[in-house]
């Protein structure tokens, strides 16, 4: 047996128990009550046999009749009680004896053997049969019978007559049964738990292991319980943390492949110039070359790895939008022309600055690895526009950049964000190592924004930055 069964039986057996001596004592206590108010009252078969004969007259002959009936059952003290309670007869009435009647009457409990007749020339009358008194014969003198018991009535039985109880007893029965549907209760409840529990510690031991391609199976995953939530997490957990693993490693994979050409190149100059010395300067210029390119390439990972563990560093600047866009536009500008394109930069009008709290460069560098990109895949002769429209009422601000290029097969374009991945329909433009749109997103991301990238209707790619503003 599991800890978790003990544990369902102990606390289900300890509750029927409690429940049991409570309920117990509750009608042990209430029966001692009702036999205090019926000590001094016949509740048997012949007083009720009596109290019905009263009930006819007084429905059919009112007092009177009940006045002869009474006067005739000598044998027994019947009372009648009216609401002022005087008797009917005029006979002094104990004022005990005639609460424990209306008591039991007004609770219920007096099997009939207490009786309330009413009518609207009589009014309301309470009956009653006084034990253990006898009124005297006729003759004035006394019967044998006087102060001892009934006689030659039929003795009541346990269910007529209300008598205290012997005393309190355990209820041993009761507790044995109670054990035994706890056994079964808790049994069940320990199968429908403990088997599910048992298959998520069988799945987070193996992934425990290394191995991330686990699942929890279907049956506890889609249980409508919080086991079921528990497993379903554990799927999204399992697969967020392969995807993680993947990630890294694949990019491990692509840091690796990147840093080997160049490389190689260092080395090629490198025994260029321990080979033909007079050829110096070229050697150095490409051994230069490469180091840019490598130290480059170095802070780029380094600024991507940072931005993917959280940890940006301080985002309390207060960054106008329109001057940053501006900034960047004069230095594409400045690369554009040589290579014969243009870059124009629409803000809309708007003169009040629209301002984002986050990091300086680190939104720098963001959009201008957007702006870069586009220039790179824009054509000669064509244009990239940047767009910029801050809306006050959703409290963002929306930048877009769209060049005029190829644009991004439909199946590659969810992919671009990803490091290192540049697309089957780029590969003709030289440099890059694809971290600029993953560097681009990760900053975004981090500034509370979203970006996205779609093909423009009339040819190229448009990506669009929406960013939380801050109120001036």
């Amino acid at each position: 047996m599991s800890h978790l069964f003990w544990k369902f039986f102990l606390a289900i057996w300890f509750a029927q128990v409690a429940a049991i001596l409570v309920t117990g004592s509750a009608i042990w206590i209430k029966d001692r009550s009702q036999a205090r108010h019926a000590e001094s009252l016949e509740l048997g078969p012949p007083a009720r046999s009596i109290l019905d004969g009263a009930e006819v007259a007084f429905r059919y002959g009112g007092t009177v009749a009940v006045a002869e009936l009474l006067q005739k059952e000598r044998r027994e003290k019947v009372f009648a009680v009216n609401a002022e309670d005087g008797d009917l007869l005029g006979r002094q009435v104990d004022a005990a004896v005639l609460n424990a009647a209306r008591r039991l009457h007004e609770q219920g409990l007096d099997a009939g053997a207490v009786r309330m007749v009413a009518s609207e020339a009589a009014g309301t009358w309470l009956l009653f049969v006084e034990r253990g008194r006898r009124e005297p014969p006729p003759g004035g003198k006394d019967s044998p019978m006087t102060d001892g018991p009934m006689t030659g009535m039929e003795p009541a039985s346990p269910h007529d007559k209300l008598a205290p109880p012997p005393g309190i007893r355990f209820p041993w029965m009761s507790v044995v049964l109670a054990m035994l549907a706890s056994f079964v209760s808790a049994a069940l409840l320990a199968w429908h738990f403990v088997r599910p529990v048992r298959k998520l510690r069988q799945v987070l031991g193996t992934a425990a292991l290394g191995d991330l391609s686990v699942r929890v199976d279907p049956a506890v995953s889609q249980r409508r319980d919080e086991l079921g939530d528990l497993g379903q997490e554990f799927n999204r957990m399992a697969s967020q943390l392969q995807s993680l693993l993947n990630s890294q490693r694949r990019l491990l994979h692509d840091v690796s492949h990147e840093l080997r050409s160049p490389m190689a190149r260092l080395q090629v100059a490198i025994g260029l110039l321990r080979q033909r010395p007079e050829r110096m300067e070229p050697s150095l210029e490409r051994i230069e070359r490469e180091s840019r390119r490598m130290n480059h390439l170095i802070d780029s990972l380094l600024t991507l790895s940072r931005l993917e563990t959280g940890t940006p560093g301080a985002m309390d600047d207060l960054v106008d939008i329109g001057e940053l866009l501006r900034d960047i536009v004069n230095d594409a500008r400045y690369e554009a022309q040589a290579a014969g394109k243009h870059v124009t930069l629409d803000v809309g009008g708007v003169r009040e600055p629209t301002l984002v709290r986050g990091r300086m460069e680190l939104l720098h560098s963001a959009v201008e690895n957007v702006v870069r990109n586009a220039l790179r895949h824009t054509p000669e002769g064509e244009c990239v526009e940047i767009v910029s429209r801050p809306d006050r009422q959703d409290g963002r601000v929306h930048i877009q950049v769209r060049d005029h290029g190829p644009g991004v097969p439909p199946d590659e374009i969810d992919h671009i964000f990803e490091p290192f991945v540049q697309g089957s329909s780029i590969s003709w433009t030289p440099g890059g190592y694809g971290l600029g749109l993953a560097i681009a997103q990760r900053v975004v991301h981090a500034h509370g924004g979203t970006i996205r990238a779609t093909n423009a209707e009339r040819g190229g790619l448009s990506v669009d930055i929406l960013l939380p503003s801050t109120p001036d």
